[in-house]
């Protein structure tokens, strides 16, 4: 029980290092191609950038709708402002 959790661990900690270093590749090539002068990768990154701030809040109220609908329900209404920090 104890190597299945350090693994997940580990597991868990090598998706988020490759998703951070993915986002900060994508963003970092298209602002390059945005200072050679196309404008269009700008758009792109305020357009993604927007979408996925609004994808964010969208399942933050979800959350709060599915899981902590009712006041007697302080745990779910934890875990959601735990998951919405």
């Amino acid at each position: 029980m104890v190597i299945g959790s350090i693994c997940g661990f580990i597991f868990i900690l090598l998706q988020l290092i490759l998703l951070v270093d993915f986002a900060h590749s994508w963003n970092e090539s298209w602002v390059g191609k945005g200072e050679d002068g196309s404008k269009i990768h700008y758009f792109g990154l305020i357009f993604f950038t927007a979408t996925f701030y609004i994808l964010s809040i969208v399942a933050i109220v979800l959350l709060y709708v599915y899981y902590a609908s009712k006041a007697t329900c302080g745990l779910n209404i934890f875990y959601c402002h735990l998951r919405s920090q």
